[in-house]
C-alpha cells in the first residue's frame, strides 16, 4: 500500500485503439517486473517483495463509463490498492460472433483509469461462468439456448468457450503486470467447486491450460469457492482461494483461514478472501424479514476486516460499489429475479453517496499504518471530499402521455416470428406477445393477459447460476408471435401507435428539464414508479432497466450522465400491468426524489 504511489508515477500506459497497451522503461532480465506466488513464505511477491493486497468489487457493467473515474476513486479513498471484477461475456457477445469492447464495455479502459489516475492494481476474473447475480451467469443466451452441458468438458460446451477465450485473453495478456500493466491475478471459473456439475477436473485443467496458453506461463491464476467447496474446484497450479461473509466472532474466521491452509501446497501460501461480503443479493418481492438475516451489520463488517488484517490476509471487499443493472441485465435465482439496483449495501450507495460503513472500512485498514497521512498528506482533504458523493435532485413532476395501449402495441409491431420461444426468435431478453387461440399453453417467465387472446411473455432474467433455459411459449401452439424489443418501444413512444381501449397498460412518454443550476452541478436523479405497476424505464433512449411497485425497490437511479446538458430529456417506459394509479383522469404523472424509495433499504 506505501509503495503503489510509487509505482503508479513510474510505469506509463499508451492507448493503441482497440486495446490498451501498458508501456514501460526497457529493464534487464534482473529487473523486470515480476508477481508470484511464494508458497514457501506464504506471500505474493511483487518484484520479489512481500505484497499484500486489498481489493474492492466494482463492476464496469453496471455504472456510466463517465462515472468510471469517480467511482474508483471512492474506492481508493477506503484504503484499497486494487479493484476486482468480472467479465461477463454474454456482455461483449449478446449475438454469435459479434463483440463488443467499446463505451462502457471497454474493460481496458476501466482498469487503465484504475491504474493511471488512482493506482490501484486490477484482480481480474474471467468466468467463462461469473455468476455475479447477472443474466445467465455470463453467459450468452446462444451458448445456454443449446443442448449442451455448460461448465463441463463436454466439446460442444468447450468449443464456445475457446472462440470467446482466442477473442478476450489477448486483451488482457499486454494488461498483466508481468506485462507493464495492472493485472496481478487471473481468476478462471467462478465457485465451480460449489456449483459446477461433478468437481469436472478435466474441464478445469482444460481451462487452465487454456488460460496459460495465452498469457503466459508465469501468471498467476486463482480459483474462488466457499471453503466446505474448495477441493472440488482446485487444480494444480492454480492458487485457490475463498469466500466467506462477517462472522459473530472471531474464531469462525480463524477456523477458515486455518482450513485453507491446510489445503495449500505444503500447507502454506497467500491467504486470500476473493468474496468478503459488505452485504447481500436483494430480490424483487423479497421481504424485510428476510433481508434481515442476509445483511451483516456494520460493525460486523468491520471487526471481519481486522481479523483479516491480523492473520494477514490478502481480501476483496464484494462490494465496495455495486452499482445498477440496466436493462434486462439481472440475473434471478429460480423465480426469484435479482433488482434493478445492485446496492448490495456496499460502503457506497448506487448514487455514489456515502454510508457510515465507508468511513468505518477506511479506518480499519488505515488502522496499524499510522505513518500514511505524513507521506500522503494530499490524501488527508481528498479521501473528505469524495465522502459527498453525488448530488441529485428531486421534487419534479414528469407528465406523461400514453402513446399506446399493450394491444396497440402489438397491433403497431411489425417484428413477427414464426417460432415459439425467445430462442426461436433469436431474441435473448425482455419481451414476446402471443395471440393465443385456447387455454392450456405452457409458458416460462412471467406472463401478462390481456384483451383480444394477447399474451405477453417477460425474460425476468435467467438464472445467474447459468443453466439451461428457455423462455415464452413451451408447449402449444399460437396463432401469432411478436418480438417486443428496445427499438419497437422507443419508436412507438416517439411517434405514437394504436390505443384500444381504456387499458393503462401500455407505451408511456414524456419529457422534463432541469434547471441550469441542476445542470451546472450534474445533478441525477431517483424517478419513482411507487404510483405505477411493472415495467421498463428509458430515459433519452437508454434503457435503465425493470421496475416493479411490489417492491422492496421503488426508484430507478438515473446517473446525470445520462440526462442532457441543455433541452429536455425523454422519459419512455413500458406499464405491463392495467393499474392507471399513477394517473388522475387522462393525466399521468412520475415523480422524481432526491434519494432512492424503498419499501425497505439495503441498511437498516
Amino acid at each position: 500500500m506505501r509503495d503503489f504511489l510509487l509505482l503508479f508515477t513510474i510505469f506509463a500506459t499508451s492507448y493503441c485503439k482497440p486495446d490498451f497497451v501498458y508501456q514501460h522503461e526497457t529493464k534487464t532480465s534482473s529487473q523486470q517486473r515480476s508477481f508470484t506466488v511464494d508458497y514457501v513464505n506464504g506471500v505474493f511477491r511483487m518484484d520479489d517483495k512481500p505484497f499484500t493486497y486489498y481489493s474492492g468489487s466494482i463492476h464496469y457493467f453496471r455504472i456510466h463509463e463517465k462515472r468510471w473515474s469517480q467511482r474508483l476513486r471512492q474506492l481508493r479513498d477506503l484504503g484499497l490498492n486494487a479493484i476486482q471484477y468480472y467479465i461477463p461475456w454474454n456482455f461483449h457477445e449478446v449475438f454469435e460472433g459479434q463483440y463488443n469492447f467499446v463505451g462502457n464495455r471497454n474493460f481496458t479502459e476501466f482498469s487503465r483509469l484504475a491504474w493511471q489516475q488512482h493506482g490501484m492494481y486490477t484482480i481480474l476474473r474471467v468466468g467463462p461462468y461469473v455468476c455475479g447475480e447477472w443474466e445467465n451467469g455470463g453467459f450468452p443466451a446462444y451458448v445456454t439456448d443449446g443442448n449442451l452441458t455448460l461448465r463441463s468438458s463436454d466439446e460442444r460446451y468447450l468449443f464456445y468457450v475457446k472462440k470467446w477465450f482466442d477473442v478476450l485473453l489477448p486483451k488482457i495478456k499486454p494488461m498483466l503486470y508481468n506485462n507493464g500493466g495492472p493485472i496481478l491475478m487471473v481468476q478462471i471459473e467462478n465457485e465451480f467447486g460449489w456449483t459446477g456439475p461433478e468437481c469436472d477436473k478435466k474441464y478445469m485443467k482444460w481451462l487452465r491450460d487454456l488460460a496459460l496458453k495465452h498469457l503466459g506461463k508465469d501468471t498467476v491464476l486463482f480459483t474462488t469457492d466457499p471453503l466446505v467447496h474448495v477441493k472440488c474446484g482446485m487444480i494444480h497450479g492454480v492458487l485457490p482461494t475463498i469466500d466467506f461473509g462477517a462472522f459473530k466472532n472471531r474464531s469462525e474466521i480463524q477456523q477458515q483461514v486455518l482450513q485453507l491452509q491446510q489445503l495449500l501446497p505444503g500447507g502454506k501460501g497467500p491467504l486470500v478472501n476473493s468474496e468478503y461480503y459488505t452485504g447481500w443479493i436483494m430480490y424483487w418481492k423479497e421481504t424485510e424479514n428476510q433481508m434481515r438475516q442476509e445483511i451483516p451489520s456494520e460493525d460486523e463488517v468491520v471487526d471481519g476486516i481486522k481479523s483479516m488484517k491480523l492473520m494477514k490476509m490478502n481480501f476483496n471487499l464484494y462490494m465496495a460499489f455495486g452499482g445498477t443493472n440496466f436493462g434486462y441485465w439481472n440475473g434471478g435465482n429460480k423465480d426469484k429475479p435479482v433488482l434493478t439496483s445492485y446496492d448490495y449495501g456496499a460502503p457506497y450507495a448506487e448514487d455514489g453517496s456515502t454510508r457510515p460503513l465507508a468511513n468505518k472500512i477506511e479506518q480499519a485498514i488505515r488502522e496499524g499504518d499510522n505513518d500514511y497521512y505524513d507521506k500522503h498528506p494530499e490524501f488527508l482533504k481528498t479521501i473528505r471530499n469524495s465522502r459527498n458523493g453525488d448530488l441529485t435532485f428531486g421534487n419534479l413532476t414528469i407528465d406523461v402521455q400514453q402513446m399506446a395501449t399493450m394491444i396497440g402495441l402489438v397491433a403497431s409491431n411489425p417484428n413477427k416470428c414464426n417460432g415459439k420461444t425467445f430462442a426461436d426468435c433469436k431474441h435473448p431478453y425482455g419481451l414476446m406477445c402471443y395471440e393465443i387461440k385456447d387455454d392450456g399453453l405452457v409458458f416460462e417467465g412471467y406472463v401478462y393477459k390481456y384483451e383480444s387472446g394477447i399474451t405477453c411473455v417477460e425474460n425476468y432474467g435467467r438464472l445467474n447460476s447459468g443453466v439451461n433455459s428457455k423462455w415464452g411459449l413451451i408447449n402449444g401452439t399460437a396463432k401469432a408471435a411478436w418480438v417486443i424489443d428496445d427499438p419497437l418501444i422507443l419508436s412507438i413512444g416517439r411517434n405514437g401507435g394504436k390505443r384500444f381501449g381504456r387499458s393503462g397498460a401500455g407505451v408511456y412518454r414524456g419529457t422534463f428539464s432541469r434547471t441550469p443550476q441542476q445542470i451546472a452541478s450534474n445533478l441525477g436523479t431517483h424517478i419513482s414508479f411507487v404510483n405505477w405497476g411493472k415495467g421498463f424505464l428509458f430515459v433519452n433512449g437508454k434503457n435503465m432497466g425493470r421496475y416493479w411497485s411490489l417492491g422492496p425497490q421503488l426508484s430507478l437511479y438515473v446517473d446525470a450522465y445520462f440526462l442532457k446538458s441543455d433541452g429536455e430529456n425523454e422519459v419512455i417506459f413500458l406499464e405491463l400491468k392495467d393499474v392507471n394509479r399513477g394517473c388522475e383522469g387522462d393525466t399521468c404523472y412520475l415523480i422524481t426524489s432526491e434519494s432512492a424509495i424503498w419499501t425497505f433499504g439495503p441498511r437498516f
